[in-house]
């Protein structure tokens, strides 16, 4: 039987919130006034994760787990087989690039045009996925694209309607 958990577990692969034994036993952070101030060594060693960290890392493969966990309890094998499929061939179509860096224009998916202001350019792909109605700090924070293209929005429709 499938999963149905909602939240995933807090417990994690490799877990260690110090490279010592200076975790404080109930918050599980370094404890400084014991044990003085942390090093940066500790900090970026490797496997170095709170609890909190894994959660929020295996948050969306949690809930498409579960999702997909229902609809085969409720609708058979076809309807996540079929939604699988599907978000398969979104992401493909939309990982094609050409050999520049600007993403392909398709005219067969015109979804997949980049935004100027940020945002998802694979608007199918969001759709399928259940995030077409949240709003995500890389939507209008420019995701992670350079802000002085971005804020220039003249210069960005100019260019796209050719003038």
């Amino acid at each position: 039987m499938a999963s149905l958990k909602i939240v995933p577990s807090a417990t994690a692969q490799s877990h260690a919130v110090s490279t010592h034994s200076t975790a404080h036993p109930v918050s599980g952070l370094h404890d400084t006034f014991r044990y003085g101030p942390q090093s940066a060594a500790q900090s970026v060693a490797a496997g170095v994760h709170s609890p909190l960290e894994m959660r929020l890392k295996r948050w969306n493969q949690t809930r498409a787990e579960l999702q997909q966990s229902l609809q085969r309890n409720t609708f058979g094998l076809a309807v996540p087989m079929k939604q699988a499929m599907e978000i398969k061939l979104v992401q493909e179509v939309g990982s094609v690039k050409q050999t520049s860096f600007d993403p392909v224009q398709s005219p067969h998916n015109p979804l997949l045009d980049p935004t100027p202001l940020g945002g998802s350019p694979n608007l199918a792909l969001e759709i399928l996925q259940g995030k077409d109605e949240t709003l995500e700090v890389d939507e209008f924070m420019g995701g992670g694209q350079d802000l002085a293209s971005v804020l220039d929005v003249n210069a960005v429709m100019e260019k796209k309607r050719g003038i």
